[in-house]
């Protein structure tokens, strides 16, 4: 036995040693993130007259599990650098796709110049700085609903950045399957995304903290995607401005879908559709405490009246940690239904989030 293990061990041994060569350059930090949530009130208590619209993850008072996440990041050489992450996420509304299982979040291999980078696995799709903003560093712990209904998340492909005196300009080719396992349908997703900063390109996609001097980064992206059985055009435009404690953050975006005729799937809509949404961000850094209030508009079909229209606004403070290692935050979450509908759909909702 203990001869079979030396046999199996040596050729890993002979693998690994070899890295040794690279200890200046190697790396291995750690990725930690646990999100959690409790409702501490919720409006819609009976099931008949339950909305389920988007933005609504349908919780009645209890616990859950927004996020979890463990994993790592590094450079294995100069220039080459890695990131693997796994985790598991509940769904963001009464739309989005349940699963409890634990799965691949970012699989990436990369090289990054000076001015450049350049990223193969599954990744962020380039478009929305909200999108591309870390979900460690959202104020609320969660995004609007206009980026998440009309910014993909993670997809598998290829990416590069280059940057150069505050400008940044993102481009990438993906499978828009939405699954890192390979490609089922015959078209691809293509992002294309500029970016502009003045001061830390780095302060410009996160609210927290108090900056030196006035940070602004505006951005604007165009989105292709050849699916299986639509074909859709998404575009957007976004800028946050910081100014010492003060963080405001605005987005807009559209997309326009058309049906394809595919024999082996129903498409998403049956005629051309037009979606719209936006979201308006307002918050500070008082102490350790950040105080904010969002809006978020999202409408799935903006040429049929009173159909598919939600607008949700959440208020409410986040208390940091020192090293910001750990949050706690409440907030209020209201949502209108705009097609005539006034169910109540209100909640109280309480956050706390572990980050390494």
């Amino acid at each position: 036995m203990d001869r079979a293990i030396a046999c199996f061990a040596a050729p890993l041994l002979a693998m690994v040693l070899p890295a040794s060569a690279y200890a200046e350059t190697t790396a291995f930090d750690p990725v930690v993130l646990a999100q959690v949530w409790a409702t501490a009130w919720d409006q819609d208590l009976d099931p008949q007259a339950d909305p389920a619209g988007y933005g609504d993850p349908e919780d009645d008072a209890g616990f859950r599990i927004r996020r979890a996440r463990v994993g790592a990041t590094g450079d294995l050489v100069a220039g080459l650098w890695y990131e693997v992450v796994f985790g598991v996420e509940s769904p963001y509304d009464a739309w989005s796709a349940r699963t409890e299982d634990v799965q691949l979040e970012d699989g990436v291999v990369g090289w990054r110049g000076d001015a450049f980078r350049v990223a193969a696995g599954q990744q962020k799709v380039p478009v929305s700085r909200e999108r591309l903003m870390a979900a460690a560093d959202l104020v609320f712990t969660e995004r609007a609903v206009s980026t998440v209904h009309l910014a993909p998340e993670r997809e598998t492909g290829l990416a590069g950045t280059f940057s150069w005196e505050g400008l940044g300009v993102w481009a990438g080719v993906f499978n828009g399957s939405g699954s890192f396992l390979g490609e089922d349908d015959r078209g691809l997703m293509m992002a294309l995304r500029a970016d502009w900063a003045v001061g830390d390109p780095a302060d410009a996609y996160r609210t927290w903290g108090r900056v030196d001097r006035p940070t602004i980064g505006i951005g604007g992206d165009v989105l292709y995607d050849d699916d299986l059985s639509t074909r859709s055009v998404t575009w957007g435009a976004d800028v946050l401005l910081r100014v010492s404690g003060l963080a405001v953050l605005l987005e807009g975006r559209t997309a326009l879908i058309e049906p394809n005729r595919a024999e082996t799937s129903d498409p998403e809509v049956l005629v051309d559709t037009r979606r719209v949404g936006a979201l308006a961000q307002v918050g500070g850094s008082v102490g350790p405490l950040e105080p904010a209030i969002r809006a978020s508009w999202f409408d799935d079909s903006r040429d049929v009246t009173d159909n598919g229209d939600v607008l949700e606004v959440l208020g409410g403070v986040t208390w940091h940690q020192a090293e910001d290692v750990g949050r706690l935050g409440a907030g209020w979450v209201h949502r209108a239904e705009l097609g005539g509908r006034t169910l109540p759909n209100d909640t109280v909702r309480l956050w706390a989030q572990i980050r390494y």
